[in-house]
């Protein structure tokens, strides 16, 4: 006769601190869901298109503002005005701040003076001053800050 075993059946229990995954299904790691691989790398990729994005559109701009220093450069009576712009923000961090405000600088015919103590808003000096510089600022460099900082 065989011995009858009245204990409860247990759950298998996930890997202890400091352990490895169990094997299951002879895959090594499998206990890791494949959709929650698949989201990472999908979100990797994501953020690196994001990333690309803003360094062409910032190449666009920088092209752009070149071609359009030379011309003033050329033909001095082309400036139409220059101004010191309020730009409100909307990016929040360091890095955010940062790295707008680097991009302003950057371009040429722009110039970032100031930041407020409150980070709300930036101060920049534009060569060439319309009414859409804030907004193009706002919605170019800013916007893509934002989805590639989320």
């Amino acid at each position: 006769m065989g011995v009858i075993d009245d204990a409860p059946a247990r759950k298998p229990r996930g890997p202890r601190r400091g352990q490895a995954p169990q094997e299951q299904d002879g895959l090594p790691g499998a206990s890791v869901s494949w959709r929650s691989s698949a989201r990472r790398q999908a979100g990797l990729l994501h953020w690196l298109f994001q990333w690309g994005v803003l360094i062409l559109m910032f190449g666009k701009e920088l092209a752009k503002s070149v071609h359009d220093v030379v011309l003033n450069v050329v033909t001095p009576g082309r400036v139409t005005e220059s101004a010191i712009v309020e730009i409100p923000l909307e990016v929040e961090s360091d890095l955010g701040i940062a790295l707008l405000a680097n991009m302003v600088t950057l371009t040429p015919g722009t110039t970032t003076l100031h930041v407020s103590d409150d980070r709300k808003r930036m101060y920049a000096h534009v060569m060439n001053y319309s009414d859409t510089v804030v907004d193009d600022i706002k919605h170019g460099f800013e916007h893509q800050i934002l989805k590639v900082l989320r």
